[in-house]
């Protein structure tokens, strides 16, 4: 059982490379089941939304992994172009002010 969220994010990523974002995004849930914190399974899950155009589950999954890793690039890469897509601009320029005060 200790492994299942590896077999589950390897067969994610085979299904994601396959562009099949529905079939990928419900393996990486189950390995986020298993395993709440590791943030690459939700980068996986968030990049799957993204490509399916479900933005406000990419701004979810990567405020998640912000929680867990604050400087996590992809996680604010995503986070900023989903609020893009959405047009949330007000939001991405507090997001983006609020983070870089709190890293000093």
């Amino acid at each position: 059982m200790c492994h299942s969220f590896k077999i589950l994010k390897d067969q994610g990523n085979l299904a994601f490379g396959q562009k099949n974002y529905q079939k990928a995004t419900k393996l990486y849930t189950q390995a986020i089941t298993f395993n709440q914190d590791d943030p690459i399974f939700y980068s996986n899950r968030a990049a799957c939304y993204y490509n399916t155009k479900e933005y406000s589950k990419v701004i979810d999954d990567c405020n998640s992994m912000l929680k867990m890793e604050p400087c996590y690039v992809k996680a604010l890469n995503r986070l900023a172009i989903a609020y893009e897509e959405t047009t949330r601009y007000k939001e991405l320029l507090y997001n983006i002010i609020a983070r870089s005060f709190s890293k000093s």
